[in-house]
């Protein structure tokens, strides 16, 4: 069974200075030493890379096309499950992240299948964890302070959870204020609405009425003449009262008379009888409708001209409000909706403030309680800091965490021991974190920026990271020169502890500490050379007299007198080990 997980082996080739360089990883404190420039960090930019830091073109060294770094972790039960989560794929004990980046793209993979940056990301978060230079300053800012506190006690998700609330809350307030001044705004807008849905609404308007008015003023406006038609027509079928000998009606019953005297004498022509007497009857009924038809019209020029006037008026109702009436009528319900809505915009606001109370509430609960855990835990990372800084030399030592909260009139309410008062609140809670420092036995703690030196932030960066850190992932660990301002006895101090830490976890670091190197496990020497025109970079596996010289170097010059150091330096490291 694989007891913890580790980076097993680096392949890098076309990044940055460096040609090809092949790395076989060990288990234990792995250290990295070399001349400045000769490429240490670059190693841990390009690990950096296939664990899904972002980069460019730039990344790619000067005459390549292609940069390609691989990495080969050794995986627990533990990290294939996490890795699962993400990514459904086959596990062994082993798992190959890799990266190609071209002029035009990225590619990332895992187990040579394709997947994004963000999972690969996230997969490398779960595989190891690197600390580049300057992480001291890191160490002095107020919200990785913060952070520093709520990893240790594993706060992430109730710190995501209150995050995710307070930016809720601050979403409501500012809905709360877009409507109050929408409300203030508006009222130019309720005065137009009313006067045009009056405007509307006096009209009367009916969808189909256009087509009727129209027609109606069409018959109207040819009364006379329809009438006059209309009676000619009658006079023409059946004559008037005085004479009807010529008219059809008379003409056709005369007609009648002689087919009737054919079918007596032939009553083959019955036929012609019969059509008569139909074309008759029709004649006749045409005359009762004209009659009927002549009766209704009706010669009215003061009816003509209102229904005239009402249609104008539709015109200009249309000119204003769309083409049709239909349009005129739906523009006048839409006004009314929109009406009402300004018209309920108060009572809206008083709903979203009822709202606003009940998340305002919730706020405050989930921020008190995030606070009241934080500083138990800050107690606790005291503690357990500065009995770490006494066992790396720092007999006197005092290490603080002070978390305040800052009152504000127009912050969020907090009920601290039954003593309400407001406070400044933001997504990460309504916590401030003070982490402070004294060096000797009878000077009070100041911040970590005016008390403590390089050196001394370097231990405390570290004592804080071993305390925050020992968690069950044990994923590798990489630091790139934490070394930085230490000399001397407090770099001993820190080989023992990384020596410690990698006891249960691989630990990779930079270093340009003898003191540092001399705990390692395996001493990889890095350095570039130049040949035919080539700058080559090159990682070598020391053995044990090549760690004496490397060590030697690093002391001095190299002679005789420091190799003899060198050699004392490992045989205290590994009895100290």
């Amino acid at each position: 069974m694989v007891q913890y997980l580790m980076l097993k082996f680096l392949s890098i080739s076309d990044f940055a200075i460096i040609d090809s360089l092949e790395l076989e990883i060990g288990s234990g404190l792995n250290v990295f030493t070399g001349e400045t420039g000769a490429g240490k960090s670059i190693i841990v930019d390009a690990l950096s890379l296939v664990l899904g830091r972002k980069t460019d073109r730039s990344a790619i060294k000067h005459g390549s096309n292609e940069a390609v770094i691989q990495a080969v972790f050794q995986v627990t039960d533990h990290q294939k499950k996490k890795i699962n989560t993400l990514l459904d794929i086959k596990q062994d004990n082993e798992i190959v992240l890799s990266r190609s980046i071209t002029d035009r793209r990225s590619v990332c993979r895992v187990d040579g299948m394709i997947i994004s940056l963000s999972t690969l990301r996230n997969i490398g978060s779960i595989v190891c964890e690197v600390h580049g230079q300057g992480q001291q300053a890191y160490l002095v800012n107020s919200d990785q302070q913060l952070s520093i506190i709520d990893e240790y006690g594993q706060l992430q998700k109730s710190r995501k959870q209150l995050s995710a609330k307070f930016e809720k809350f601050k979403a409501l307030q500012a809905r709360i204020k877009q409507s109050e001044q929408q409300r203030l705004q508006t009222q130019e807008r309720r005065e137009l609405l009313r006067f045009q849905i009056d405007e509307i609404d006096s009209c009367q308007i009916e969808p189909n009425e256009e087509a009727v008015l129209k027609e109606a003023i069409d018959r109207l406006s040819n009364a006379s003449q329809l009438k006059s038609s209309a009676t000619e027509a009658i006079q023409i079928f059946s004559g008037d009262e005085n004479d009807n000998r010529w008219s059809v009606e008379n003409l056709m019953r005369e007609a009648g008379a002689f087919l009737g005297q054919l079918k007596s004498m032939d009553p083959s022509a019955d036929q012609f009888n019969d059509l008569a007497n139909e074309m008759l009857f029709n004649i006749e009924d045409i005359v009762r409708r004209l009659r009927d038809y002549a009766s209704l019209i009706e010669v009215n020029p003061e009816e003509l001209q209102r229904l005239e006037t009402r249609l104008v008026m539709l015109n200009d109702i249309k000119r204003k409000y769309g083409q049709s009436l239909k349009d005129v009528l739906d523009y006048r319900d839409k006004g009314a909706l929109q009406l009402e809505e300004l018209d309920t915009a108060g009572e809206k606001i008083q709903d979203l403030m009822a709202i606003a109370i009940e998340q305002e509430n919730e706020l405050s609960s989930a921020a008190l309680k995030l606070s009241v855990k934080r500083k138990q835990l800050a107690k606790l990372l005291e503690k357990k800091v500065e009995t770490y800084l006494h066992g790396a030399g720092m007999e006197n030592a005092k290490f603080e965490v002070i978390i305040t909260n800052r009152k504000d009139e127009d912050g969020l309410p907090i009920a601290f021991k039954e003593a309400t008062d407001t406070y400044a609140i933001g997504p990460d809670g309504i916590d401030e974190v003070e982490m402070c420092f004294s060096a000797n036995k009878n000077h009070p703690p100041l911040p970590l920026n005016q008390a403590a030196s390089g050196g001394e932030l370097s231990r405390i960066m570290l004592s804080i990271f071993v305390t925050v850190n020992s968690s069950e992932t044990k994923s590798t660990l990489v630091f790139d020169e934490i070394d930085s301002g230490v000399g001397g006895r407090t770099g001993t101090m820190l080989g023992q502890k990384l020596k410690d830490l990698s006891q249960n976890r691989q630990v990779i670091c930079v270093t340009h500490l003898p003191q540092l190197a001399s705990f390692a496990n395996n001493h990889w020497a890095i350095s570039k050379n130049e040949s035919n025109g080539k700058t080559l970079v090159s990682a070598r596996l020391l053995r044990e007299r090549e760690i004496v010289n490397e060590l030697g170097l690093m002391i001095a010059s190299g002679d005789k007198t420091s190799d003899v150091a060198a050699q004392a330096m490992i045989d205290q490291a590994r009895t100290q080990a």
